[in-house]
Parts: structure tokens; C-alpha cells; sequence
């Protein structure tokens, strides 16, 4: 934020919108004037935050600034097994990030004819613009020098050769994965 120089601000951080169930420490926590950032601690993995803060002089108050944002998931423990079915279609399972890189109409959802019904993840073929689209798993766990096994069913359909990836890197981004695991390009 950018703070007033000579005013002092009082930060709010809930887990509802209505500013009713606050994060400990943080209801109306006193911030001094000219700061510029706070250091947040005690928010849990793949939560919602709703934050607000206002500024105060001499006992008057401005007006709210309101923002909310989501924090990620914690690393998973291994053995992980996600079949998508606990999500109604076309709903993505929680800790699960969908991106849609080339900006088409079509991006990755939940739909039927899974190998394990009801559901799988699945994504419509684009006959005009090549699919740039990612799914990306939580992270794990995982141990140097442990050999780790990794599961799943590819399939397309009506004869088309689709090109798929599974990499791994160290975060939820296109630019973060870097490593290949499987290319079948």
C-alpha cells in the first residue's frame, strides 16, 4: 500500500467478508505511520483473507481500502491420489490451479468419461489456436534421493494425436516448470 506519510493505519484481516472472524492479531492492529508494508503471520494454506485497512488522525478515520486474496495450499504428503471425483463437474478440486495461456474459450474442467467416473479432468480440442492450457497439482512432499512413482490415464478422442506434458517445477506457472517428467509432443 502506499501509506500517508504523518498518519498512522490500522489494519483488519478476517476470514469472512462482514470483518467478523478476524485472524489473531488483526483486528484493528495499530500500524505506524509512513509504513509501507506488514509482516503477516498465522494464515493458514488455501484460505481466503479479506484485508482492510484505513488511516487515523487525531481520532478520524478515512474511508476502508478492501482487498482479498487467497493463500496457497500447503505441500501434500505423499502417497497422493486425486481422481477428481470430489468436485461436481466443471468445478476444480481445491489446490488445484487451472491456467488458460493462450486465451481461447476452452480452458481445463471437470467433466465425465473418466477412466474413473465420475469425473476427469478433460479440455476441449481448439481447431484454430494451438492449447497452451496447464493443470497444476498442489506440491509434495518429497524426499532427495527417494524414487517416487506417478500414475495416470491419458486418453484423446475421435483419433486426434493430442500433445501432452507432465513436469514438475517449483510453483504453479508455465515459467516454473522446468523439469520434464513426460513429453509426449
Amino acid at each position: 500500500w502506499t501509506a500517508p506519510p504523518a498518519l498512522a493505519l490500522e489494519l483488519d484481516i478476517a476470514t469472512d467478508a462482514a470483518f467478523t472472524t478476524f485472524v489473531a492479531g488483526y483486528n484493528a492492529k495499530a500500524i505506524a505511520a509512513g509504513t509501507t508494508t506488514e509482516p503477516v503471520t498465522g494464515l493458514t494454506g488455501a484460505t481466503t483473507y479479506y484485508i482492510r485497512i484505513r488511516s487515523l488522525e487525531t481520532g478520524c478515520y478515512s474511508a476502508y481500502a478492501t482487498l482479498t486474496m487467497a493463500t496457497l495450499c500447503d505441500p501434500l504428503n505423499v502417497p497422493y491420489i486425486q481422481n477428481f471425483d470430489a468436485v461436481t463437474s466443471p468445478a476444480i478440486p481445491a489446490c488445484i490451479t487451472v491456467t488458460n495461456n493462450n486465451a481461447d474459450a476452452y480452458a481445463w474442467v471437470t467433466g465425465g468419461t473418466a477412466a474413473s467416473a465420475p469425473n476427469s479432468m478433460q479440455i476441449r480440442w481448439n481447431s484454430s489456436s494451438a492449447m497452451d492450457d496447464w493443470v497444476f497439482l498442489p506440491g509434495l512432499n518429497l524426499n532427495a534421493g527417494t524414487p517416487y512413482r506417478l500414475i495416470y490415464i491419458y486418453r484423446t478422442e475421435h483419433g486426434y494425436a493430442e500433445k501432452l506434458k507432465v513436469r514438475y517445477g517449483t510453483g504453479p506457472s508455465a515459467a516454473q516448470m522446468t523439469n520434464d517428467l513426460v513429453d509426449l509432443g
